[in-house]
């Protein structure tokens, strides 16, 4: 169960990220769109933390096979 709901966050996350980064620029405007660049590029190291931190605990709850 916790290895599922895990898998649904990162989801989210990767998700998330590229809906707030590019997300303006798919929509044609401009000023939108530099703004989402910009945080985008700001919010970068911590979405990767994130996904590494996210990625591991996915690793570690995910259950063994025999």
């Amino acid at each position: 169960m916790p290895n599922s709901v895990l898998r649904i966050i990162l989801l989210i996350w990767v998700v998330g990220y590229l809906l707030i980064s590019c997300g303006s620029l798919v929509d044609g405007d401009p000023g939108g769109g530099l703004l989402g660049l910009v945080a985008g590029a700001v919010l970068f190291v911590p979405w990767l933390i994130g996904l590494l931190v996210l990625g591991v605990l996915v690793w570690i709850t995910n259950p063994r096979r025999r």
